[in-house]
Parts: structure tokens; C-alpha cells; sequence
């Protein structure tokens, strides 16, 4: 191959590659045009002090796809940011301190996300939940139904069915009292719990009432 050839290719591969690398510069400017930047200052409900030094998960739902994107991340300050593309959201904050056995506090807000901005939010104190349901004969029992009437309803309710061990986990309680109902054919049994701040309580249900007519699973 002659200079002449080298030359030719040479100018050939570089008509290909310099597209391609505007493509590239062009990239992130595209994407951050696209990304919304929300920043949000985390306070405690009952007191206003800034909530630190905590762990923290963020779960972004997409209302119109249903698509769930969840991170984690520790914060030394108070403030947590949020890039979303634009669209209308649920955003949750759910807060834990690594010092208690449960979680510590709870956010949730639907937001049409449109332009970059700053919130104060206030989360409210939780505590945690796992148990077990077995029945009569003390046999564990799967896709028993799981229900709590609580005295706040700031934590939103959510289905809960026991697993293949009878058991059955929920990470956010409010604080407060509340009544723990299974439910399974036609039994059901139900404790109440008092929740305090940062808890996780550990229950066992035992099916061995009958359920009657009389009976609502709220």
C-alpha cells in the first residue's frame, strides 16, 4: 500500500470517527437537559431537627409506567438529591438509623416533576414488623393474609401475604398502637402492638379462631 492509499484511508476512518466523537461531547448535555434535580432537606416531623448520619432509601415510582427504581445511600447531612426525568411520580423516603433494629422514619410524596427545585419534607417516626402465622395444629401457613388497623394512618396500606415459612415482613409502622390481623380461609387471628420509635417487633399468629359473618377485614 502506497502513501498515497494510506492517506485515503486514513481521511476515511477519520470522516467516521469525528461524528461519533461530537455524538459523545453532545451526550451529557442531552441527558442533563432531560434530568430534573430535586433536592430535599430531610426534618423530623415532631421535633423540625434535621435528620443525619442515617441511612437512607429512595424509591422513585414512575405513576404512569409503574417502573420502580429504589437507592440507597448513606447521608451525613440532612439534604438528599433526587434526578428524575420529567413525569409524575410517588417518591419515598424511607430512614434508618444503624444504631436501632428498626427503621426510624418515613416519607412519601406524588410530585409532577417538571423543573429543578428545593424541599423541606418531614418524615415521621416508624418502627418495623416481622411475625409468623401458623394454624390450629401448629403448621405454618402460606399466603395467610396480613392486615394492620393502626391508630395513624400517615404510612400507607399495603398488601401482605406470609411467604412458604409462614412468615411475613414489614419495614415501616407508624408508631402508635396498632392491631395486627391474619387471615386465612376461615380463620383468623389478631394481636395489638404498641410501636415505639426505631422498634422491630417480632409477633406469632395463631389461626384458631373461626371467622364468621360478623367479622371485617376493614
Amino acid at each position: 500500500m502506497n502513501s498515497s492509499q494510506l492517506h485515503s484511508r486514513s481521511a476515511s476512518q477519520i470522516k467516521w470517527v469525528l461524528p461519533f466523537l461530537f455524538l459523545l461531547t453532545l451526550l451529557p448535555l442531552i441527558f442533563a437537559q432531560e434530568s430534573v434535580h430535586l433536592t430535599y432537606n430531610l426534618r423530623e416531623a415532631e421535633t423540625g431537627k434535621s435528620i443525619t448520619n442515617m441511612t437512607v432509601q429512595i424509591k422513585e415510582t414512575n405513576l404512569k409506567t409503574d417502573k420502580v427504581l429504589s437507592i440507597t445511600e448513606y447521608l451525613a447531612t440532612n439534604t438528599a438529591d433526587v434526578y428524575l426525568a420529567p413525569g409524575e411520580y410517588r417518591i419515598e423516603f424511607i430512614i434508618d438509623d444503624i444504631d436501632t433494629p428498626g427503621k426510624d422514619y418515613y416519607y412519601s410524596e406524588s410530585i409532577q416533576v417538571t423543573d429543578d427545585k428545593e424541599n423541606t419534607v418531614y418524615a415521621f417516626p416508624v418502627a418495623s414488623l416481622r411475625g409468623t402465622v401458623v394454624d390450629k395444629l401448629n403448621n405454618i401457613v402460606n399466603g395467610a393474609e396480613i392486615k394492620l388497623d393502626c391508630d395513624k394512618d400517615y404510612v400507607a396500606r399495603v398488601n401482605i401475604t406470609t411467604d412458604k415459612y409462614g412468615s411475613f415482613n414489614t419495614p415501616i409502622v407508624p408508631t402508635g398502637n396498632c392491631i395486627i390481623i391474619a387471615v386465612y380461609k376461615d380463620f383468623h387471628d389478631q394481636q395489638e402492638v404498641a410501636f415505639n420509635h426505631g422498634d422491630f417487633e417480632s409477633i406469632d399468629l395463631a389461626l384458631n379462631t373461626q371467622t364468621n359473618s360478623s367479622f371485617a377485614l376493614f
